[in-house]
C-alpha cells in the first residue's frame, strides 16, 4: 500500500521539471513536509534520483510556521502612461509620495504600526512601442537629484543587461507603485545539542516488524526529540515525532544536522579494489568504443527543454519588440537547428539549409548571419520583410590558440535562428509590401546574407546602412536587436544542455527525436495515405495587376519505400505581379508534416527529421518558384492557399478526417501619413477570416490557423495610431453552413482620424472558402470605404467598393472603412446541426433569422423561438431535394466522378478540375456579386511589367 501511494505522490514532480525541461530532478534535493510527506519521501527520492532528502523539524507544522513568519504586505500602484519628455520629476515624486501613504495607511489598519513598515517605491518602465513593462526600484534621493535622467539610465543598463542592447530616447513611464511591507520577523533556527558520536542508540526506543520492499524486516523505532547533531540512523528505520512520522528505507541511512534537519541518502556502496595499469587501459578503450546512450529520463529532459528554449526566444521577441505585427500580433518564428541544420524545435521548418546554399564565408563562434532575400536562402524566407538572424552554436575550445591563421574554435553543436516581420524596409509603399510591384527591388531593402555580428562584434556601419533605408528605424532597430536577443538566449541556453550532460549526450538525443520522428511519420504515411494518386487545386482570386484567378495545383502520390511525392506541376506561370511565392521545399515538407501530425496524430513532436520521407517537385518559373527578380511581396495569398491544397489532398479519400477551407490568405491593413503635427505615423496590422468546420466541431470566428497569432488590441491601435475602431464583430452568416458550421468572418469598422493613405492585402474576394461532406462555402470578402462619413455614423456619405488588393487609397480625416473578411467553410450536411445548436447561433448573432431558415432549414420566430413543425417540414422538402439530385447524377453515369468530388462544395465548379467554361462564368457574375470588375485570366491580359532574368 505504501509504495502505492509513493508512486501516485511521484508524477506530480514530473510536470514541471521534465516536462519543462529546465530541471532535471535529479539535480535537487527532495524536501518533505505535511504529516504524510515523511513517510513516503525516501521511496519517492529513489524514484526520482533526488538525493538528499531533507526533512526538517515538525515538517507537519512546516507551512503554519511559514504563515506565521511572513511579512504582511500592501502595494498601491498607479497607471501612469506618459513619456518621460512629457512629465517633471517633482510630478512622479508627488504621485509616489502619496501612494506610499495610502499603503502605509492601510497596513495600519492591520495593526502594523509606521515604526514597524518599511516602505519602497518601484516604476514600471518601456522604451514607446515595446510589450515589456521593465520594473526598476526607485530611489527617492537620486529621483530628488538627478531627475528623470537617473531613472532612464537605470532602465537603459538593465536593458543592456537583459538584451544586449538600448536606446537614449522614446523612455516610457507605464505604472508607479508604492510597496509597504511589515518588518522581517525575528526567528533564529534551532542548534542541536552535539552527539558524540554517529550511534543513536540513546534516541532508539525499540523495534518492529515491518513488510518493507517487499519482505518482512525488523526496523528499529526512534524517537526524534532525543536525536542530536552528528547521530545516524541505519535503514531500515521508523522516526517518529508529534505531527508526522519519517521512513527510512533498508538501504539508505539518515543523519542528523545541527539545525535538526534529518538528512537521507543512499547507503555508499562497498569499495571495490583498485583496478590494475591494463585494467584501466582496456575500461578507456572500451568507453571509446561503446556508442553514448542516453536515458528516457534524459531524452525527455532534452526535448522539453529545447520546447522551452523556443518559448524563452518567443518572450524575449515579444517583450522587446516595437512593432505591432511582432510585439502584438506575433508574426515571427524561431528554431533551434541540429550541427547539421534540421530543425529539432520550431514551427516554420528550417532555415539553415537554404542559407548555406549561397553563404560562402566561414562559420565562426560569435557570429550573427543576417538575410532577409528569398533569392539568397532558396526560400527559406519568403518576402523582404522577414528579417532573418542565424547563429552558429559552438562550444568552448578546449584551449586557446592559432592554427594556420585562424583561431581554433570548439564543437559545432547547433544553431539558433529566429525571424520577424518588420514593419518598413522602405520601397515604394509605406510598410513595404507593394501590391503593384513588379521587381523585389521596388520592396524595400534586399538583405544579402551577411554577419551582422562577427565573432561577436557588431557591425555598426552595416547596420547604419540598413536601417538608414527605412521609414521607421528605431522600430527596425529594436526588432532586429530583440531577433538577435533570443538566438543569443538560445545559444546560451543549448551550451547549458551540453555542459549539464555532455556534448556527446546532447547530439545523442537530437539524433533519437529527429528518428522517432522519422519512424512515427513513417507509420502514419503508411496507414493513413491512400495509394492511389490523388489531384487538388485551388485558386488565387487576383494580382492587382488586372489578371487572375491563378491556379495552384498539387498532384500527390505513394511511393515505394514508403515516401510521399507531391509535384505542383500544372500551377500557373509566375505573375508579373507580388503574388509570388517562392515555396521552399522544406518549407512545404514543414507544412505537410505540421498538417498530418495535426489531423492523424497530435502527439508526435514536429521537427525535420521525416523530409527524407517526401519528394517536392515545383516548377521553375512558376507562381510558387519564381524567377529573381520577380516581387514577392503579397506571397501570402497563396502561403495561404497552400494549406487549403494540403487540406483538399490529405483529406481527400478520408472524409472523417478531412477540414473545409479556411486559411486563404493573411489580410493586411497599411495606413500611413503625418499627423497635424507632422510627425510621421505607420500602422501595419493582419486580420483574419473565419476557421474552417472540421469534424470534432464548429470552425472559430475570426481567428488566424497559425496559433501564435493574436489579434491587436483596440487599445493599443488607439493610443499609438490616428484610428478609432467603430466596430469589432463577427459577420452573421458569413460561416459556411454545416453540421460544423464554418467560423465567421470579422468585420473590423476604422474610422481614420487624419489624412493618410491606405494599402489592402487580401484575397477569397472573387473565389469562396470551400465546404465539406455536405457543408456549404463560406462568405467572400469585402473592403468599403465610406468618404466623409458623419460622426454619429458608421456608413454614411459616399460608399465605394474598393478591391482587395490596393496602394496609395487616400483617405480623410473621418472616413469609414468596413473591413470585411471571409468565413470559412462548412462541415457536413447543415441540415443534420442539432436545432439546439442553429437556435443558439441565431441567439448569439452569429446566424440572423433568415440564414437559419436558409442554411440549415430552421424556422425561429422574432422572439426566438423555434417553429418546430415548419422546421421539420422545411428540412424533409430539402433533403427530398437533394436525393433526386444525387438520383439524377447517377443516371447521367457520374457516379464514379462524384464519389470524390462530391465531397467537396467549390461554389463556381463541380468537379476537382476546373473547366474554362466554369472559370469564365465566375468571372462574368463578378462584378455583379462583388461591386469589383473581374480580372482577366493569365495569359490573356496584358500588363506593362516585364520580368528581367
Amino acid at each position: 500500500m505504501k509504495k502505492c501511494l509513493s508512486f501516485t505522490f511521484f508524477p506530480p514532480f514530473l510536470p514541471p521539471s521534465l516536462h519543462h525541461g529546465r530541471y532535471d530532478p535529479r539535480d535537487f534535493a527532495l524536501v518533505s513536509f505535511g504529516g504524510a510527506g515523511s513517510l513516503h519521501a525516501n521511496a519517492v527520492a529513489k524514484l526520482m534520483g533526488s538525493w538528499p532528502v531533507l526533512v526538517p523539524p515538525s515538517p507537519g507544522v512546516l507551512c503554519a510556521f511559514g504563515d506565521a513568519t511572513t511579512r504582511t504586505r500592501h502595494d498601491c500602484s498607479r497607471s501612469f502612461v506618459r513619456e518621460f519628455a512629457e512629465v517633471k520629476a517633482e510630478e512622479i515624486l508627488t504621485i509616489l509620495s502619496g501612494l506610499g501613504e495610502q499603503a502605509a495607511a492601510l497596513l495600519e489598519k492591520d495593526g502594523i504600526g509606521r515604526e514597524e513598515q518599511e516602505l519602497t517605491f518601484a516604476a514600471d518602465v518601456r522604451y514607446k512601442g515595446q510589450g515589456l513593462t521593465m520594473p526598476l526600484g526607485i530611489e527617492i534621493e537620486k529621483m530628488e537629484r538627478e531627475g528623470l535622467l537617473w531613472l532612464a539610465s537605470a532602465f537603459d543598463a538593465e536593458h543592456r543587461k537583459q538584451f544586449h542592447f538600448s536606446f537614449d530616447k522614446d523612455h516610457e513611464l507605464v505604472n508607479l507603485r508604492a510597496v509597504v511591507e511589515s518588518k522581517p520577523a525575528k526567528a533564529e533556527a534551532i542548534k542541536l545539542e552535539k552527539a558524540g558520536g554517529e550511534d543513536a542508540g540513546e534516541a532508539r526506543v525499540g523495534k518492529q516488524e515491518v513488510y518493507m520492499e517487499g519482505k518482512m524486516m525488523q526496523a528499529g523505532i526512534y524517537d526524534r526529540r532525543l536525536l542530536k547533531a552528528g547521530h545516524a540512523v541505519e535503514g531500515p528505520a521508523i522516526i517518529t515525532e508529534m505531527d508526522s512520522t519519517t521512513l527510512v528505507l533498508s538501504d539508505c541511512k539518515a543523519v542528523v544536522h545541527e539545525t535538526g534537519v534529518i538528512l537521507i541518502n543512499p547507503k555508499p556502496a562497498p569499495a571495490a579494489a583498485p583496478a590494475t595499469l591494463s585494467e584501466k587501459r582496456l575500461r578507456e578503450k572500451e568507453e571509446k568504443e561503446v556508442e553514448v546512450e542516453v536515458d528516457v529520463v534524459t531524452l525527455d529532459i532534452v526535448e522539453n527543454a529545447l520546447r522551452s528554449i523556443k518559448i524563452e526566444m518567443d518572450a524575449v521577441l515579444y517583450r522587446t519588440a516595437m512593432s505591432p505585427g511582432i510585439r502584438e500580433q506575433h508574426d515571427q518564428f524561431g528554431l533551434v537547428a541540429s550541427p547539421t541544420g534540421q530543425m529539432v524545435v520550431g514551427q516554420f521548418g528550417s532555415f539553415i539549409h537554404g542559407l548555406m546554399q549561397s553563404y560562402t564565408k566561414p562559420i565562426e563562434d560569435g557570429d550573427v548571419i543576417l538575410l532577409s532575400d528569398p533569392y539568397s536562402c532558396g526560400g527559406a524566407v519568403s518576402h523582404a520583410n522577414d528579417w532573418l538572424a542565424v547563429m552558429p552554436i559552438f562550444t568552448a575550445p578546449k584551449t586557446e590558440r592559432v592554427e594556420k591563421g585562424c583561431i581554433v574554435q570548439g564543437e559545432l553543436v547547433g544553431w539558433a535562428a529566429m525571424f520577424g516581420h518588420v514593419t518598413d524596409i522602405g520601397g515604394k509603399v509605406a510598410c513595404s509590401m507593394p501590391n503593384d510591384a513588379c521587381t523585389i527591388y521596388e520592396e524595400g531593402v534586399v538583405i544579402p546574407p551577411v554577419r551582422l555580428y562577427q565573432r561577436g562584434v557588431l557591425n555598426e556601419d552595416l547596420l547604419e546602412l540598413i536601417l538608414h533605408q527605412c521609414r521607421m528605424p528605431i522600430w527596425n532597430k529594436c526588432d532586429l536587436m530583440a531577433i538577435v536577443a533570443s538566438v543569443k538566449l538560445a545559444r546560451a541556453r543549448i551550451l547549458e544542455l551540453c555542459g549539464r550532460f555532455g556534448v556527446k549526450e546532447y547530439l545523442k538525443a537530437l539524433d533519437l527525436m529527429l528518428e522517432r520522428n522519422k519512424m512515427a511519420m513513417g507509420e502514419l504515411i503508411r496507414t493513413s495515405i491512400p495509394q492511389e494518386e490523388l489531384y487538388f487545386e485551388d485558386y488565387v482570386c487576383d494580382d492587382s495587376m488586372g489578371l487572375g484567378p491563378f491556379k495552384i495545383c498539387c498532384t500527390m502520390e505513394k511511393l515505394e519505400g514508403g515516401r510521399l511525392r507531391f509535384d505542383f506541376t500544372g500551377t500557373d506561370r509566375q505573375s508579373p505581379g507580388s503574388i509570388n511565392f517562392f515555396l521552399n521545399e522544406d518549407m512545404f515538407r514543414m507544412f505537410c508534416g505540421a498538417y498530418m501530425i495535426q489531423v492523424f496524430d497530435p502527439e508526435i513532436v514536429l521537427n525535420d527529421g521525416f523530409y527524407s520521407l517526401l519528394d517536392v517537385v515545383i516548377p521553375e518559373g512558376s507562381l510558387l518558384k519564381p524567377k529573381k527578380p520577380a516581387a514577392l511581396s503579397c506571397r501570402t495569398h497563396a502561403l495561404g492557399r497552400i494549406f487549403d491544397i494540403l487540406t483538399g489532398l490529405l483529406g481527400q479519400r478520408q472524409p472523417e478526417y478531412l477540414c473545409a477551407a479556411g486559411f486563404s490568405s493573411s489580410p493586411h491593413i497599411m495606413y500611413s501619413g503625418r499627423d497635424e503635427g507632422g510627425k510621421w505615423f505607420q500602422y501595419y496590422g493582419i486580420g483574419f477570416g473565419g476557421i474552417p468546420g472540421r469534424p470534432f466541431g464548429d470552425g472559430a470566428d475570426g481567428h488566424s490557423l497559425w496559433p501564435s497569432f493574436t489579434n491587436i488590441p483596440n487599445e493599443f491601435m488607439e493610443k499609438y495610431f490616428p484610428v478609432r475602431i467603430e466596430r469589432f464583430y463577427t459577420v452573421p452568416n458569413s460561416g459556411g453552413a454545416g453540421l460544423h458550421r464554418g467560423g465567421n468572418g470579422i468585420n473590423v469598422v476604422y474610422r481614420f482620424l487624419e489624412d493618410g493613405e491606405l494599402s489592402i492585402h487580401d484575397d477569397r474576394w472573387l473565389t469562396s472558402p470551400w465546404g465539406v461532406n455536405g457543408g456549404r462555402p463560406g462568405e467572400r470578402s469585402r473592403k468599403i470605404l465610406y468618404r466623409g462619413c458623419p460622426l454619429e455614423e458608421i456608413e454614411g456619405g459616399e460608399r465605394v467598393v474598393i478591391p482587395s488588393k490596393c496602394d496609395h487609397v487616400k483617405v480623410k480625416k473621418g472616413d469609414v472603412l468596413h473591413y470585411i473578411t471571409w468565413g470559412g467553410g462548412g462541415w457536413g450536411d447543415p441540415l443534420m446541426r442539432p436545432v439546439a445548436a442553429v437556435t443558439a447561433d441565431v441567439r448569439r448573432g452569429l446566424v440572423t433569422l433568415e440564414g437559419a431558415e436558409e442554411g440549415y432549414g430552421v424556422v425561429v420566430s422574432k422572439e426566438g423561438a423555434v417553429d418546430l413543425t415548419a422546421t421539420e417540414a422545411a428540412r424533409a422538402a430539402r433533403l427530398s431535394a437533394a436525393a433526386a439530385v444525387v438520383k439524377q447524377e447517377v443516371m447521367r453515369g457520374r457516379e464514379g466522378e462524384g464519389s470524390r468530388q462530391g465531397v467537396f462544395d467549390f461554389g463556381f465548379r463541380k468537379g476537382m478540375k476546373a473547366t474554362q467554361e466554369e472559370i469564365r462564368m465566375l468571372l462574368s457574375r463578378c462584378e455583379e456579386e462583388t461591386g469589383l470588375a473581374p480580372p482577366v485570366l493569365p495569359g490573356e491580359g496584358e500588363t506593362h511589367c516585364h520580368l528581367d532574368n
